[in-house]
């Protein structure tokens, strides 16, 4: 799959309250620092959108996620998604998908490369 050329044109349109929002010809992103006191650390929760979507637009690919969060936050960046159990599920009617943006320090053992 080529590259998305639109990805990489994030435009930063508004910040409230901490809650950041960019914008793309293709989607809509809202960024959030949230303190996780069981660890002491705060991540980023990412809140990604199609710009115009239907219940029909279908998913956004791991790879297109990935450049979203490369775009916004770097190369570099490790980012997880979470499937929460039925019982915490947020109803919405369209579609969007989270990731968790880690801080830099923080890495999983399966990423890390032994030497």
């Amino acid at each position: 799959m080529p590259p998305t050329k639109s990805v990489k044109d994030f435009l930063h349109v508004a910040t409230h309250a901490g809650r950041k929002r960019y914008e793309n010809d293709k989607y809509i992103v809202f960024t959030k620092p949230v303190r996780v006191k069981l660890f002491q650390l705060t991540v980023t929760h990412m809140d990604v959108s199609r710009r115009a979507p239907t219940r029909c637009s279908g998913p956004i690919s791991w790879r297109e996620k990935q450049q979203i969060k490369n775009a916004l936050f770097g190369n570099e960046s490790t980012a997880v998604e979470v499937f929460p159990p039925e019982s915490e599920l947020v109803g919405r009617k369209l579609p969007h998908w989270s990731l968790w943006i880690l801080p830099k320090a923080l890495r999983f053992p399966v990423l890390v490369k032994e030497s």
